[in-house]
């Protein structure tokens, strides 16, 4: 089932999250991620917002494993 506020704007954002795994570097970090969808997606673009925050929560969730592994 679909989220009421994305529908098919998910299904873009997972196609470009797709598109952009497969363009990068397996080393490219978040930054690098973060800044394709920069260039990619217009500033007032919801999907932008979406794939930020999930960057931002995907970062977190690394950095609490790691100070939890060290």
């Amino acid at each position: 089932m679909r989220h009421p506020g994305f529908g098919s704007r998910l299904d873009e954002a997972l196609q470009l999250i797709t598109a952009v795994y497969q363009l990068m570097p397996f080393s490219s970090n978040l930054n690098d991620w973060r800044g394709h969808i920069h260039f990619q997606l217009d500033d007032y673009d919801n999907t932008k917002i979406f794939l930020i925050k999930a960057s931002n929560w995907a970062q977190q969730e690394d950095s609490r494993k790691s100070r939890l592994t060290s």
